[in-house]
């Protein structure tokens, strides 16, 4: 007896070119595939099942849950794998490809496959206010608007550079921590020296770093404006003066401010005097002294009493007025005129004689007549006073008694500047 018989045999063989583990960016897709080839003699279903652990933020998608395939046939299994580009770094997600022939469940084949999410770093920085204007001794403040747009944690640095000397620039963090898509603005202030010149520019910069992001370098500029102001001081003469002389007085400026600045100088005197000044004009750096003179020649015919010299500093941002008291000296100078003869007299004779004062001093001078006659005389003023202006002239009459007792002698009597009035006693 002849029999045929036929025996079906299921079974297929699959193989990929996909590796074990894989990470990827947010937003980034790959395809894994798998190549299936059919064994068997006879037509087979193999079931393409599929499971997966992890975070929905890693999408899995396979092209088809079944192949049909005929003996010596090959099909193509592809399986997607998206991470979201809301995916956080570390996500992580497990798949496994599990392969069975429906009619025979001992022919099957697995494929596993793990996917994490890298961690990519990336953040915003800038400054809400890059410049400032500022005068010596002021502040400003500013802020740094910083903000993670990676997809996970970073930690940021900040740093400074430039900075001028004796100048603070200071944030209140230099690290700073920060969630995925968290923001933050770290206060940021700035102060001037109590001294800087007008129109410096300085220019600092603000270093932002990452982890792993690349460096941000954002640049705050500073002007500095000028600030007015200066002081004056003459120093008055040391005593009284005369007329006819000259003297000098020294001015000594201070420019506080810190620009150049330029002061006009004018000088007013009584009139009769001269004044010349040896800087009209003071140009004045920032912060800086400067002296000059004031030559000052007093009237000739300058009446004694106090005088004031008003000096005027301006400048378009402020004027300013200095007096300075001046005494000239009262100078007391009298012309007298006597009788410039002999007079005669007897034992217990009296005559008289005139003296002419003139007042050649600079005021008011008065005159009081004092004697000191020799033994045997008496001299009588017959004015005791007089109050004489300047210029003015007085006549003073003296009466000269001769005691009965004087010797008989030729007597000389001095009276002031005159020259000596003899007198002959008979």
């Amino acid at each position: 007896v002849n029999a045929s018989i036929f025996v079906r045999e299921y079974g297929f063989a699959a193989a990929s070119n996909a590796a074990p583990t894989y990470a990827l960016d947010p937003g980034q897709v790959i395809s894994l595939q798998f190549n299936v080839t059919q064994t068997g003699n006879v037509p087979d279903s193999i079931s393409v099942q599929f499971s997966s652990t992890g975070p929905p933020s890693v999408q899995r998608f396979r092209s088809t849950p079944r192949v049909v395939l005929g003996p010596a046939q090959r099909a193509l299994v592809t399986l997607t794998i998206i991470a979201s580009p809301s995916a956080k770094a570390g996500d992580t997600a497990n798949m496994q490809l599990y392969l069975v022939s429906q009619n025979d469940s001992r022919k099957t084949s697995t494929f596993q496959v793990q996917v994490t999410v890298n961690h990519i770093y990336g953040f915003s920085a800038m400054l809400t206010d890059d410049h400032a204007l500022l005068e010596p001794g002021q502040s400003a403040t500013s802020s740094l608007a910083l903000a993670n747009t990676g997809n996970g944690p970073d930690t940021f640095t900040v740093q400074s550079l430039q900075i001028p000397p004796d100048w603070s620039f200071d944030f209140t963090q230099s690290t700073i921590q920060l969630e995925d898509n968290a923001t933050v603005e770290v206060p940021l202030t700035v102060q001037a020296p109590a001294r800087v010149d007008a129109g410096n520019v300085y220019d600092i910069f603000v270093r932002v770093g990452s982890e792993g992001a690349p460096v941000q370098t954002m640049q705050f500029s500073i002007n500095i404006s000028q600030v007015f102001g200066w002081s004056v001081a003459v120093t008055p003469p040391s005593g009284q003066v005369r007329g006819g002389t000259v003297f000098q007085l020294p001015i000594q400026a201070v420019n506080v401010g810190n620009g150049v600045d330029s002061i006009d100088v004018g000088l007013q005197v009584p009139p009769g005097w001269q004044g010349t000044l040896s800087r009209p004009v003071m140009a004045m750096l920032p912060y800086s002294n400067l002296t000059a003179n004031a030559l000052v020649t007093v009237d000739s015919e300058a009446v004694a009493g106090d005088y004031t010299l008003r000096f005027t500093f301006s400048t378009p941002h402020h004027y300013t007025v200095v007096t300075v008291p001046v005494t000239v000296e009262h100078v007391y100078q009298l012309a007298i005129e006597g009788p410039g003869y002999t007079l005669q007299l007897g034992q217990g004779d009296l005559n008289t004689f005139e003296v002419t004062v003139t007042n050649d001093g600079n005021s008011v001078a008065t005159v009081i007549p004092r004697f000191e006659p020799p033994d045997g005389l008496n001299i009588i003023a017959v004015v005791q006073r007089a109050d004489l202006e300047r210029g003015a002239t007085a006549v003073f009459t003296f009466q000269v008694i001769a005691e009965r007792q004087a010797p008989a002698q030729l007597y000389n009597i001095s009276i002031g500047r005159t020259r000596d009035l003899k007198l002959l006693l008979l």
